[in-house]
């Protein structure tokens, strides 16, 4: 999706799959901020319906919303990485348990959760062919037996001709940074001479950035779309 572009408008460059992007450009016109908002995902999320979905373990580990949407209905306790990714899990049937930021703070609550009740147990990890962290052999290795099953996979997309021809006509372009692994898939994709403004939902987003390339950078105090959306409030 594409607006006309004044000249003097800061834009803003949505690189998130679709319909994530969606999600945030709605929020985003809800603030009535002065800009002008692109949409041009670098990852498309395709699912893949052969992928083994009759686990014998009970509890989930979603580190995505799409784990829970390409994965099996509820049946037990899913524990999910943030607040949006609960949502989705107790809207399918899980008892969401909400770690409220990122894979690290996932893996403590799960600790912290199964300190005294390990044993025995056994979790399932539904997620897509790109992860981060290792966080089913890390728990394995703690203790909490995990499996890891692939439901999606994340296919790279290109930047759009209009958005390349954007970033070359305006310095006010700005990148929200939801994850690493979307730093690194965008920056592949940026000229490698320019320096462009970007709002990173966590450190671990920032630090994926090739620091040449930073011109600005804010990082949202909590790992959450408002909180990024209020980041992004402090660069205008």
């Amino acid at each position: 999706m594409v607006e006309t572009m004044p000249a003097a408008k800061p834009v803003i460059i949505l690189t998130r799959p679709a319909a994530q992007n969606a999600g945030f450009a709605a929020a985003l016109r809800a603030c009535d901020l002065d800009v002008v908002i692109f949409e041009s995902p670098v990852t498309r999320i395709v699912p893949l319906p052969d992928a083994p979905r009759d686990h014998k373990a009970s509890d989930a580990i979603f580190t995505s919303r799409y784990g829970v949407e390409h994965g099996p209905s509820g049946r037990g306790i899913a524990w999910c990485v943030g607040d949006k990714t609960a949502e989705v899990a107790l809207a399918k049937g899980w008892e969401a348990q909400s770690a409220g930021g990122d894979a690290e703070a996932l893996f403590k609550r799960i600790c912290a959760d199964l300190e005294e009740n390990a044993e025995g147990r056994s979790l399932v990890h539904y997620c897509g062919q790109e992860t981060r962290g290792e966080l089913s052999a890390r728990l394995t290795n703690v203790g909490i037996s995990t499996q890891r099953c692939i439901v999606y996979r994340q296919e790279e997309q290109v930047l759009t001709p209009e958005v390349l021809q954007a970033i070359s006509d305006t310095i006010k372009a700005i990148f929200p940074i939801f994850s690493p692994r979307s730093a690194t898939r965008l920056a592949a994709q940026l000229p490698p001479d320019a320096a462009f403004d970007f709002v990173a939902i966590s450190q671990a987003a920032a630090d994926a950035l090739p620091p040449e390339m930073i011109r600005r950078l804010e990082i949202a105090d909590t790992p959450d779309a408002q909180s990024l959306i209020a980041a992004l409030r402090h660069m205008l």
